[in-house]
């Protein structure tokens, strides 16, 4: 998870994504609605991930940490 929370693309897509459901731009740091709904989604997320790949999260990011 904290690999897609550093990579520049998929948050500018949650950014996105979480202006188009709210029908405007990012406020800033107290914009609580933009901020629910990204955590919301890295939620969701992380939720399904732990489902496919339960386990501890940190050896599989070894092997995967260069993609």
């Amino acid at each position: 998870m904290d690999y897609l929370a550093a990579n520049e693309d998929f948050m500018s897509l949650l950014d996105l994504r979480a202006e188009s459901l709210l029908r405007r731009t990012f406020a800033g740091p107290e914009d609580a609605a933009f901020e629910e709904i990204i955590v919301d989604a890295l939620t969701v997320l992380q939720e399904r991930l732990d489902r496919v790949m339960p386990g501890p999260p940190r050896a599989f990011a070894r092997v995967h940490a260069d993609n």
